[in-house]
């Protein structure tokens, strides 16, 4: 009986097993061997964008779970939350300067990247763990460079584009060198025409009362609570719109929490007399003990830089406007 339920799971869980390794190698994903770890660090992995909320196209297509941004190769705490949730074969570290992209995958269905993602969250390290979704335009601009690295016969397509360049460079070199002596007498012309510039401060002047007339407007925009649109939790100083009617919401801590687009978030800001929150007072308050608790963890935050901004990993992240996350509006 206990050979049979083996086998049965051994089955169940192969494609698992065997599908992230083979088809990071098909993208162009090849990774080096670090301390046991998988890490790709010439940039050729395509990994798209967060999904956050919205659906992706297709169930089919090419898809990435983010497990976190890393200072280091894992380190044991990490890598023991990380193996409870995902295989060690299916983990590819992404290096971008300094630090290391945490990723699993790829897997061509996204029902299998959320049941990877939910098993992740299920950590105490992992509860930020995302969905990205690879465009099928850029996995097939991808195609293109992991051609010329698997086979050897696209090297010189490669390579004869270059070549041309610095050849149609020495004439053009040459020609300077001959024309030295007009330079001469163009310098001569050219400089009334910079004095005849210089004597127009004109234009300089009416841009900056255009600039001056938007900051009065944003800070006498004020409106006092009681006459606001809607109504607003209060986390750290920061209010935090509640959803209304249909809105796209989570619950987490008793608390309703709105899930908003860039747009939708700073117009809910500006409309009350507010703007939403900064990536510097974000990320002050995100660092403090007495105030860091109060921030619901799920979801990154939209800032006013148009950026998000993860509260966990302390990291700015590139979303797409679209994307449905946290709004904080900064009185």
């Amino acid at each position: 009986m206990d050979a049979t339920r083996l086998t049965f799971l051994c089955v169940l869980f192969a494609p698992f097993m065997l599908l992230a390794p083979l088809h990071a190698e098909e993208k162009g994903c090849v990774p080096d061997i670090q301390s046991g770890w998988k890490v790709v660090s010439d940039g050729s992995c395509p990994i798209g964008d967060g999904l956050w909320g919205r659906d992706p196209v297709s169930d089919k297509g090419q898809f990435w779970v983010q497990c976190g941004m890393l200072k280091s190769l894992p380190k044991n705490w990490f890598a023991t939350d990380l193996h409870r949730a995902v295989l060690q074969d299916q983990i590819v570290l992404l290096e971008e300067g300094s630090e290391y992209r945490c990723l699993a995958g790829p897997y061509d269905r996204y029902s299998i990247a959320q049941k990877v993602r939910d098993a992740m969250r299920k950590q105490a390290s992992l509860k930020t763990a995302f969905v990205r979704e690879v465009a099928p335009s850029e996995a097939m601009e991808s195609t293109e460079p992991v051609a010329v690295a698997a086979v050897a016969l696209a090297a010189p397509v490669v390579v004869a584009e270059p070549v041309v360049a610095p050849v149609e460079v020495v004439p053009e070199v040459l020609d300077t060198a001959v024309m030295d002596t007009k330079v001469m007498e163009v310098a001569e012309t050219v400089e009334p025409e910079v004095l005849a510039v210089a004597d127009i401060p004109t234009p300089e002047p009416e841009p900056v009362p255009e600039v001056k007339e938007e900051k009065p407007k944003a800070v006498v925009k004020r409106v006092p609570r009681n006459k606001r649109s809607r109504s607003y939790v209060d986390v750290a100083g920061l209010q935090s719109p509640k959803p209304r009617g249909d809105e796209q919401r989570y619950t987490d801590g008793g608390i309703a929490w709105w899930r908003a687009t860039y747009d939708e978030a700073r117009r809910a800001c500006e409309k009350d007399g507010m703007s939403l929150v900064s990536l510097n007072t974000l990320k002050t308050l995100s660092r403090q003990a007495e105030t860091r608790d109060a921030f619901p963890k799920r979801l990154p935050y939209w800032v006013k830089e148009n950026r998000a901004f993860d509260v966990v990993m302390m990291v700015p992240m590139p979303l797409r406007g679209s994307s449905l996350i946290h709004v904080m509006c900064e009185e």
